[in-house]
């Protein structure tokens, strides 16, 4: 079976780079998967690549994925964005905010404008679209907060190259360093979002 079969995924700049890739990849592993970005077609864009060729080539590929248009600094985009995703698949199991802009000047000559719009992409919009996106991921009930603070002591005590940028439920991580024997509730009886097993 495909590591990401009956998942949902939102790729962010998936027109072209690293997006493009992403989309392509996660749909061979099974994933339904919404690509968006600013540019639809060739020819849009200064720069080469277009979410309808990233939509083709994952279909030709024989993959499933819709394109959708959209600005994620602007928030009636990111409604809108995540809106479509729920009425073409239904769900969102995995975000991937890839979508960045930077003008690469020196801060002396970098224009206010600009940094506000990179900031505005790379800081607002992830922010907008994880606030839609998550409240479908998160499960209404919470962790005892013993087990909390153990997970807490043991991401400030293991070695920090075992634990940086892990994304995962707190009683795997535990079971996982041999803090608990046992674990129960999501991640164990029950999977939880796709984004937490990435």
């Amino acid at each position: 079976m495909r590591k990401l079969e009956g998942r949902v995924a939102l790729v962010t700049g998936a027109s072209r780079g690293i997006g493009q890739a992403i989309a392509e990849l996660f749909a061979a592993e099974g994933a339904d998967v919404v690509c968006a970005a600013r540019t639809i077609n060739e020819g849009d864009h200064m720069l080469e690549g277009s979410l309808s060729n990233t939509v083709q080539r994952i279909i030709g590929a024989g993959g499933s994925a819709t394109a959708v248009a959209a600005n994620i600094s602007e928030e009636q985009d990111c409604r809108a964005l995540f809106d479509a995703a729920i009425d073409t698949y239904g769900k969102v199991d995995i975000l991937v905010n890839n979508a960045a802009l930077n003008y690469y000047v020196p801060i002396v000559n970098y224009d206010v404008g600009k940094w506000m719009r990179a900031f505005a992409v790379n800081v607002h919009g992830p922010f907008m679209l994880s606030r839609f996106v998550l409240r479908g991921m998160n499960d209404p009930k919470g962790e005892p907060l013993e087990i909390m603070a153990k997970t807490a002591l043991l991401l400030a005590s293991e070695p920090a190259e075992k634990v940086n940028g892990r994304v995962t439920y707190s009683q795997q991580i535990l079971k996982e360093f041999g803090w608990i024997d046992k674990g129960k509730g999501i991640g164990f009886d029950r999977t939880g979002s796709g984004y937490s097993q990435i």
